[in-house]
């Protein structure tokens, strides 16, 4: 854990970890809005 936190390579592949999973709840979000379809 203290290699993870303390390297460069550690941080930026937690950021990149971090970056993937909100991006896939924004776009489960965003694709469960769409899917409902406009309102009348």
């Amino acid at each position: 854990m203290e290699l993870l936190l303390d390297s460069d390579f550690g941080r930026l592949s937690l950021f990149t970890i971090g970056f993937i999973v909100g991006m896939g709840i924004f776009l489960l979000v965003w694709l469960a809005r769409k899917s409902r379809g406009p309102k009348p």
